[in-house]
């Protein structure tokens, strides 16, 4: 009811940046445009909805400067099998508005 403590709130981003991190760089190292290089794999469905979530409350923001991240994200909402994970209603934000980042706010959305 009262959300999480700085601490840990602190925490979890550090570990989303060194998950974003790890991503741009095996992107990089696989010449992407998935993890694994040319094909989908487990790889990408596995981070898949973390990345989605990132992306829907505005933590996109953590990705800014790894373009790579923001290709792969457009790759596979590109794909049908995320249409048929992600159709209209099913993103957290899409739910509950009021979750989204308001413009200018300089606040994390949290859920």
């Amino acid at each position: 009811r009262s959300g999480f403590s700085k601490g840990d709130m602190d925490e979890a981003v550090g570990r989303l940046a060194r998950a974003v991190e790890r991503m741009d760089q095996w992107l990089q190292e696989s010449a992407g445009p998935f993890l694994m290089g040319a094909q989908l794999s487990f790889a990408d469905v596995a981070i898949m909805p973390v990345i989605v979530r990132m992306d829907d409350i505005n933590l996109n923001t953590m990705w800014t400067d790894r373009p790579r991240i923001a290709s792969w994200l457009e790759g596979i909402q590109g794909t049908s099998a995320y249409h048929a994970t992600y159709y209209h209603g099913s993103l957290l934000t899409e739910k509950y508005p009021h979750l989204a980042k308001k413009p200018n706010s300089g606040n994390i959305a949290q859920a």
